[in-house]
This record gives structure tokens, sequence and C-alpha cells, in this order.
């Protein structure tokens, strides 16, 4: 009866972790699969709408309609665009509306494959594909929009795929929507989907890290005068390690240490890591294992607890997880399940919808046809209480005391599972003997006498 009831109790636990998530349908049964979404405020009122293509020909975008997570119907940007591979959105003209850029690589016409639609009004009316000339042989398919001169612009930045040029290239925006002929970072390297932009070296300049289909070593590009001029290839990570053709790759700051770090996940392999980068110039660690079990095939760097670090949102075949950062300092622990219906999901954003300061992430399920969001409901796992009450030290070794106005009844610790943890604790102590639990993230769950449950993080060295 007793292992009836504590498997009753883990199982109950379980059930409250894994209910942190609540699923709202956004569309359901579309006609078509979305491939690719983005979120953005592209009629400017304050709230991220979703950009989106689907059935690798049409743009479409979604009003946000309100704070509490409502979407409009689709509204057509464009269509006719076949074999839709990249999305990118932001103001090129700079008038203030957000216009969105698109590459439909055609084999049978290269170097025709970027294109962008200027929003005339702010209000989602679009013009038709305007063409941005490539260099030959070169079919773009990832699009990053960023100001790689330094000139207050937004140029364009593309990675094409490895059965054309295998080309990173950067179009300079002009103004009054010409852009010059791709400056050419690289070739035969890029894998056409892994690419990011950011201040890797800290010199206010924007570098290119990008992955490669070629010796599977990502590396980073540095802008060597601010201005556009890229130098060679850096490796970044093991060379030769087939598992790093990363895919789907991010900088962000990982540790907290105020520099970007790499974080990405071949989407080919049950390969997912981060990489460090140690001196804040582009001196970067080998991988730092997060996940050698789940292919990942979407992640989402983001803080999903609001407690000031960098998580990661992920997809799998059929699932979508969570990892927590530990420490701060990129010690992930295990995977958290958000879903487990989530049938050829490979797109992936977050923002906080519903405006309650907690982020959601927003995905598509391809087989579905179906975009959804996550509400992030963890706010009864974390201490946004009206108990005056706290915790300390945390990240503690041996003893952990609290400090609350009304002593609680009950005291308990859950490993992030809902797994029930045994310990010892004297009621109306303020302390308790965690020594003989394993280094971790654990939940430490009271209870008081009017039935009021309070439940904290807290981390065992």
């Amino acid at each position: 009866m007793f292992n009836r009831l504590l498997l009753f109790v883990f199982l109950c636990n379980l059930h409250l972790l894994n209910a942190q998530w609540g699923e709202h349908l956004i569309i359901d049964n579309d006609i078509y699969s979305t491939q690719k979404l983005i979120l953005a405020d592209l009629d400017n009122d304050g709230k991220k709408d979703i950009i989106y293509f689907r059935s690798h020909d049409r743009v479409y975008w979604l009003k946000k309609i309100d704070a509490a997570g409502n979407f409009g119907p689709p509204n057509l940007i464009v269509q006719n665009q076949f074999n839709l591979r990249g999305l990118a959105v932001g103001d090129l003209t700079g008038n203030g509306f957000k216009d969105v850029v698109i590459s439909v690589p055609d084999v049978t016409n290269p170097g025709n494959s970027l294109r962008w639609m200027e929003h005339l009004d702010g209000n989602g009316t679009f013009s038709s594909p305007h063409l941005i000339p490539e260099n030959p042989n070169t079919l773009a398919q990832s699009i990053i929009l960023a100001d790689m001169d330094t000139d207050g612009m937004l140029d364009i930045v593309v990675s094409a795929t490895p059965s054309s040029d295998g080309g990173i290239n950067w179009y300079r925006n002009l103004g009054n929507g010409i852009f010059s002929a791709g400056n050419v970072v690289v070739t035969n390297f890029s894998n056409g989907t892994g690419i990011a932009v950011g201040d890797i070296d800290g010199d206010n300049d924007l570098d290119i890290v990008s992955g490669t289909s070629n010796t599977g070593v990502m590396s980073w590009f540095e802008n060597l005068d601010g201005q556009g001029t890229f130098g060679e290839p850096r490796p970044i990570g093991s060379s030769g390690n087939p598992g790093f053709n990363v895919q789907r790759l991010h900088l962000v700051d990982i540790d907290g240490d105020g520099d970007l770090d790499v974080v990405g996940s071949s989407g080919l392999t049950q390969a997912f890591a981060w990489w460090e980068n140690l001196d804040g110039l582009g001196n970067f660690s080998l991988e730092n294992f997060i996940e050698l079990e789940n292919l990942i095939t979407g992640v989402y760097p983001a803080d999903i607890d609001n407690d000031g670090d960098i998580d990661l949102f992920t997809l799998s075949p059929g699932f979508m997880r969570w990892y927590e950062n530990l420490d701060g300092l990129g010690s992930y622990g295990e995977a958290i399940l958000i879903t487990d219906s989530l049938p050829s999901a490979v797109t992936i954003e977050a923002t906080d919808i519903n405006s309650d300061g907690w982020v959601d992430a927003v995905t598509a399920s391809q087989i579905n046809r179906t975009i959804l969001w996550y509400e992030n409901s963890l706010l009864s796992i974390n201490d946004l209480s009206k108990q005056p009450f706290f915790i300390y030290p945390n990240p503690v070794d041996d003893t952990l005391n609290f400090n609350v106005k009304e002593p609680p009844t009950l005291v308990k610790i859950f490993t992030l599972l809902g797994q029930p943890i045994q310990h010892e604790w004297r009621q109306g102590s303020n302390e308790i003997d965690i020594s003989g639990l394993l280094p971790g993230m654990y939940i430490m769950e009271f209870v008081f006498s009017n039935n009021t449950i309070e439940r904290y993080k807290f981390i065992k060295k």
C-alpha cells in the first residue's frame, strides 16, 4: 500500500510539472502546413504578430489582436513563390514599417532566389516581390537582416545551399530599396541553414558564425573593419566531428559573462551542445554537450523560468521540451517535457504571448497543419507569491534555511521530474539538512495551515 501511495504521489507531481504548459491553437487543420514562422510587431501596435510561410509558396501574417494571446485570420503577403526556404522580417527602407524578405531557390534559374516585399502602409499591405540579384550559382536559403557595415541600415545576409556554391554573402543596403551586388564572405562552406550574426569579439561590429556540411567544423568570420570585410574561417569546436554539421544555431550569452557563446544542434544526429566564448574575443571551448539522445530539430534560447539566465526550448520529432540552465553558467538539466503531441515541428520562437511576464513558445506542426502557442505557467513553482518568503543560501551545500511569516505544517522536496525525495524536517524548524542530496536542481514545497502551497527551486552544490 505504501509503495502504491508513493507511486501515486510521484505520478501526481510528475503530472503537475508537465502540466505547466497550456496548449492554445492559433490555426487548426489548415489546408497547408507551416515550414517557418517569425514573431515580429508587423503593424507597430506594440504586440508581436506571426509571419509564416506555408506549402512552400505563400507567406502570411497573423495579427495579434489582444494581450491575452488571440490572433486574427491569415493575411496574405505574397503567393506563387514556389520552393520557399528562407524568411526574414525587418525595416529595409527606414520608414518604420517592417518589410519581408524571402528566398526561393530555383536550380533552373540560379542567382534569382532572393526577393523582398515592401511594407507600404504599416497596416500589412505589401508590394509585389522585388528581385535582389545574387551572385551567379548562388541559391540563397537562410536569411538574416542585420547592419553589417554600421551605417544604420539593415543589410541582407544569406547562406546558400550546399548544392549551389555553398556561399555566405551579404548585400549592402544602399537606401531606397536598392541593394549592392553580393559581397562574398566565403564559398563552398555553408550548409544553408545554420547561420547567426552577432558581435563575437566585442569590437562593436557584427561577425558571422556558420555551420558547414564540408568539414563538420562550425566556424566564425570576423568583421575586420566594421564595414563588412570578413576574415578567414575560424573553427569552433572539435575538428572533423560529423555530429556538428550545425543546422540550428544561435549566438547568445549562455554563461552570463557578457559575451556571445554559440548553442546549436546538427538536426541530423543526436548532438546538441554549446560552445563557450572563453575570452570575449572569439576563442571558443570544445563542445559542452547538452543532449546526446534526442534528435533536435529546433532550438530557441530564452529565460523560460525568469531566473535571469538562458534556458533552451527544443523541438524533436513529436516533442517539445525545455532545458534549464541550472547555475547560470551553462550547466543544463535533463529535458523537461512540454508536449509529446507535436509531429513534424521544425520551427519555434518565443515571447510573452499573454502579457503575464513569462516567455511562451510558438510553433507549428506540419503533419497536423496547426500553429500553436504553449502558455508558460511555471508561476506555480516559483516565488511570485503573496507570502513574505525566501530561502537561503541558494545554491546550498548542506543546510537550507527559510524565512517565512507563518511556519509551514509540511515540507517536501521533489526532483524536477516530480519524484519525491526523502528527507528529515522537524516541524517548527526553519532549516533543512539536504547534505544527502546529489548535486542538481530541486523543488521544495511548503504546505501551510490554510492549505496554500508554495514551491521554490534550489540548487544543491
